[in-house]
């Protein structure tokens, strides 16, 4: 399955914090042009890098692929 709201849900979280997409980056270990492309829907994460996102955010993974707006 694709999902399509990722992203968008990851910049909300990640601006909601006042995080940037370097310091997220820096924090789960991938690079800020990985950040910008997924925010962008330019690419799907793997789970492991979902798992590391939804970590440094503080939520859960379910939260990120959930077809909720939230």
């Amino acid at each position: 399955m694709f999902y399509t709201n990722i992203g968008p849900k990851v910049k909300k979280l990640r601006e909601q914090q006042d995080i940037t997409q370097e310091t997220l980056a820096d924090k789960v270990g991938l690079t800020q042009s990985f950040i910008s492309k997924l925010e962008n829907g330019e690419l799907t994460p793997s789970l492991k890098s979902l798992e590391k996102i939804a970590e440094a955010l503080g939520v859960e993974v379910a939260e990120l692929i959930s077809n909720k707006e939230g």
